[in-house]
């Protein structure tokens, strides 16, 4: 019931106060996530026993970008060594289950109808290999999920016999070493076809702000973090880096960023309205289906901006991957000088 508590009083933060930026609130949902996982862990190790050579617990997915939404889930992973492995299954079976708990409560606090989703679930399946805890086998193991690639540290939990200092740093070094330009630019290809966006947005129409539109982000610079080894682990830090790296033209970085918080807003905004996740809306102007969020003005005039900028960024993609990842500009073919009347060039 703590956990419940803590874990409402998020929500009801995130939805009251109107200071915060999307970025901001998205920040600070994860740092209660981080904050659950770290208590949880250190729960079920008192009740459990610690693993003898420790063992890190890491987020993934949209957690682990730190774009965790108001009902978004706690996907995460925990690395160690084999020699622990039974233990280090049983403690991670024991955090979801005690998260998942406290998300029931949440649940029945919110009112929420059968099969609303409540914020906060503990996913352990995206980051882990079937055989092992190792971080090397770990990543190679979730490599095809693209969940790596997101992958960051929430905390590292000292052993009986050691302190377990090496797991994060073998992890970023196993991240490398699977990553793959080629598979990641074939992939970026599938996820830009499957998530494009409409040519243009219709009034009057149900629409799901998770796809095509934040889909097609998080998954396309999820494939060009792989693509081009960037640093940042976030949609708006890859924008910037592909910018300073000179893939992207400020214009369009700036662009990209403004629509991601649009869309990030939009999707809080439903989040916070429906006490859980759903991510249908109306675009108005008229009257909504019944239960469905309706956009303000203000909010559709932003959408169609969003779908706009990223119809524009779809077609780069499309040079992109005709250049075979080489650039997002179409190349401006050389006119042929016409001959004049006397002949000459």
């Amino acid at each position: 019931r703590t956990l419940a508590t803590q874990m409402a009083r998020a929500l009801k933060t995130v939805a009251e106060t109107k200071a915060m930026d999307p970025e901001a609130k998205m920040q600070y949902i994860t740092n209660v996530g981080d904050y659950i996982l770290e208590q949880v862990a250190t729960e079920s190790m008192e009740m459990m026993g610690r693993p003898s050579q420790g063992m890190a617990v890491l987020a993934t997915g949209g957690f682990g970008r730190s774009e965790t939404m108001p009902s978004s889930d706690l996907d995460f992973g925990v690395v160690g060594h084999d020699e622990d492995i039974g233990l280090i299954r049983e403690i991670t079976t024991l955090m979801a289950s005690k998260v998942n708990l406290a998300r029931g409560i949440l649940a029945e606090q919110l009112g929420l109808p059968v099969g609303m989703k409540a914020g906060f679930e503990a996913d352990p399946l995206w980051l882990q290999s079937p055989t092992s805890v190792e971080p090397e086998r770990v990543a190679q193991s979730s490599a095809s999920k693209g969940t790596v690639e997101d992958a960051r540290a929430i905390k590292t939990f000292a052993g009986t016999e050691r302190d377990g200092s090496d797991l994060i740093p073998r992890f970023g070094v196993a991240r490398g070493a699977v990553r793959d330009s080629d598979v990641a630019l074939e992939a970026l290809g599938m996820a830009a076809e499957q998530y494009a966006p409409p040519g243009a947005v219709s009034i009057n129409q149900q629409y799901n702000i998770k796809e095509p539109w934040l889909r097609l982000m998080g998954m396309t610079f999820q494939k060009l973090a792989t693509y081009f080894t960037l640093h940042a682990t976030n949609t708006k830090g890859r924008i910037a880096e592909l910018g300073m790296m000179g893939h992207l033209d400020d214009k369009t970085a700036e662009e990209l960023t403004a629509a991601f918080d649009i869309l990030a807003s939009i999707r809080q905004s439903l989040h916070s309205h429906y006490k859980g996740e759903k991510d249908d809306f109306f675009s108005g102007p008229h009257e909504a289906p019944e239960g469905v969020y309706k956009l303000s003005g203000e909010q559709f005039k932003a959408f169609s901006t969003a779908n706009g900028i990223l119809n524009t960024f779809h077609a780069q993609l499309a040079v992109f991957m005709r250049s075979g990842g080489k650039t997002f500009k179409e190349e401006k073919k050389k006119e042929e000088k016409k001959k004049t009347f006397f002949g000459l060039f």
